[in-house]
């Protein structure tokens, strides 16, 4: 009775910890002036045993209302990615450039690309995809607001110098 409890156990801690995790897009964020230019730099790793070929790219903008980002969405995955990848290596590049135009509002942005390719130049599989977030700042905007960790912190070290003040002239 004990094995087989023992080996029960043993076998669902192996389903549990064995388990493959569903892939999940990266996230990244992207700091811009409106005015200027974003780039997007990223490192593709071939972890196939074959070559890859990345064959295309899909940008999709979530609330880009007016459609001025997708207009000033400059995809550079055929520049920079042309050749394909050997299995086990990387590659590191620019993926795409943004010019924050300045007609467009200061704000947040999303923005989902999807990499596709494959063993050959026609596969479209997914390889990955990015989840990226835009924040686009007004030219000359106000000081940033320090959070409320940093008046914590700050406060704490004020209350702590002047008790050491308090004790020292005491």
């Amino acid at each position: 009775m004990k094995k087989t409890s023992l080996s029960l156990v043993a076998l669902v801690l192996a389903l549990f910890f064995g388990s493959v995790a569903p892939a999940m897009a990266d996230s990244f964020t992207l700091d811009g002036v409106v005015g200027s230019t974003v780039s997007f730099d990223t490192t593709i790793d071939n972890t196939t045993s074959d070559v890859l070929w990345l064959n295309g790219g899909n940008a999709t903008f979530d609330n880009d209302t007016t459609g001025v980002l997708a207009a000033n969405f400059n995809d550079l995955l055929f520049v920079n990615f042309l050749d394909g990848i050997n299995p086990g290596s990387s590659a590191s590049g620019t993926l795409f450039t943004l010019a924050l135009p300045t007609d467009l509002a200061p704000g947040v942005y999303t923005l989902t690309y999807l990499l596709t390719g494959g063993a050959d130049f026609d596969a479209q599989n997914l390889i990955k995809e990015y989840d990226i977030t835009i924040n686009a700042q007004a030219q000359g905007g106000p000081a940033p607001v320090p959070e409320p960790a940093t008046w914590l912190l700050f406060g704490t070290g004020a209350l702590l110098g002047a008790t050491v003040l308090v004790r020292r002239t005491a």
